[in-house]
């Protein structure tokens, strides 16, 4: 009973949350940052404050490449928000390599159930060899490159998600579920205390629960038995 216990804490504690598509990150303070991992599926809750918002990448090896963009399907929600890809060639001079207009399509609307929203998606980045349930991003060659997100009027909040290897561990599901509140406020015009009513939050409940109830059965047991032996030694 024990060891099967363990191995439940085990395999909670290393289960990527698979359901969970992306690591969120709250960038709205930030107008140039630099993407850790590309590969690993992230999405960048930013905001235009009147300038375009650059992202950098770095890799020392080739590797895919895939770019959203989103917005929260609110009532009058931008739907203007557009992406250029450059890549830094060997004279050090910026060529654009693709254009992602997010002016020229009907951006969708679609439900994110693990953590209980609706967003509006946009332009994409994928590879054609995607498959209509699973994203792919395009094949990139070692180098620098920076992701320009931008608008008509540089004003409004997107989502840009990069990154096509969906995989969250325990240590950042706590980290979501830490920004999550002021996601929730910002960017969806809901309670921060939303953010305890998602499959992210039961998720970590369950682990929680999971380490502290053999915790418990074990305090309960040291108890139960000491004071059988305290009754029988005063009989």
């Amino acid at each position: 009973m024990i060891m099967s216990q363990k191995l439940f804490i085990l395999f909670l504690f290393f289960l990527p949350l698979a359901t969970l598509a992306y690591q969120p990150r709250l960038t709205v303070n930030q107008n140039y940052l630099e993407i850790l991992k590309p590969e690993t599926s992230q999405a960048f809750y930013g905001e235009l404050k009147g300038q375009s918002a650059v992202y950098k990448i770095k890799s020392t090896t080739s590797f895919r490449l895939y770019l959203g963009l989103l917005v929260p399907a609110l009532d009058n929600a931008d739907q203007d928000f557009s992406a250029r890809v450059y890549v830094k060639d060997e004279l050090s001079n910026w060529q654009m390599i693709y254009f992602l207009d997010g002016l020229k399509m009907s951006w969708l609307k679609f439900y994110e159930g693990f953590t209980n929203d609706d967003y509006l998606r946009g332009p994409e980045l994928k590879s054609e060899e995607a498959l209509s349930d699973k994203l792919r991003g395009v094949e990139m060659a070692a180098g620098i490159y920076t992701i320009e997100v931008f608008s008509p009027d540089n004003l409004g909040r997107y989502v840009l998600v990069v990154g096509d290897q969906e995989e969250l561990s325990v240590q950042e599901a706590i980290g979501a579920l830490s920004i999550l509140p002021a996601i929730k406020k910002d960017f969806f015009n809901k309670s921060p205390f939303s953010a305890l009513f998602t499959w992210l939050a039961f998720y970590l409940l369950l682990l929680a629960l999971a380490v502290l109830l053999p915790i418990m059965a074990i305090i309960i047991l040291i108890f139960t038995i000491r004071k059988k032996r305290y009754l029988q030694n005063n009989l």
